[in-house]
């Protein structure tokens, strides 16, 4: 990569990954716990520079701090384009980004509020997209006027295949999990 052609001081990729560790260091990093079986977790989080190939910034932390809290963790500089997936998506890490002179892009998260610009009225994405295919706007993001944040929304459709594939899995997560017959929730206080 020719970096005289690219202009972007740095550019920043934050992601995390989870590792596997020995039961005994449950007590420390916990993870997933039942009747049956006990599961010890670490999350790795790591912000890492491509331009420069280093890695600016990790932690180890408890399988439970997940990429939300982490969104904050790591300062951009003017002239970074940060790329981070939906995990860490937050209006303030958004802003806190654009406010450095930085410029980030982030994978959408649903339920998120976009307004428009002109009138400051709620946009209706469904609707936006069912009418024109695909959107390319400057929209305010936020649910609070004085908090909104400007940003530049870009929607475009995927193959079949991939809105498919994501289909599926939002019905398998909006699904309660499977419980026995027997199973009673506790309702006493």
């Amino acid at each position: 990569m020719n970096a005289k052609y690219i202009p972007f001081t740095r550019i920043i990729v934050q992601d995390s990954t989870v590792i596997r560790l020995p039961e005994r260091l449950y007590s420390i990093f916990s993870g997933v716990k039942n009747a049956h079986k006990t599961a010890c977790n670490a999350r790795v989080q790591g912000v890492y520079d491509i331009l420069a190939g280093r890695l600016l910034h990790y932690s180890i932390d408890p399988y439970s701090r997940n990429d939300l809290a982490a969104a904050l963790d790591f300062s951009a500089q003017p002239g970074d384009l940060v790329l981070k997936d939906r995990g860490y998506y937050r209006a303030e890490a958004i802003e806190k980004d654009i406010a450095v002179g930085a410029d980030c892009i982030f994978r959408y998260k649903h339920p998120s509020l976009f307004h428009s610009i002109e009138t400051a009225e709620r946009l209706n994405l469904a609707k936006l997209l069912k009418n024109s295919g695909s959107l390319e706007m400057e929209v305010l993001l936020g649910s609070e006027k004085n908090k909104q944040v400007p940003v530049r929304l870009v929607a475009f459709p995927v193959r079949e295949e991939v809105a498919n594939l994501r289909r599926m899995k939002a019905k398998k997560e909006s699904k309660p999990p499977n419980r026995s017959p027997r199973y009673t929730p506790y309702a006493g206080g």
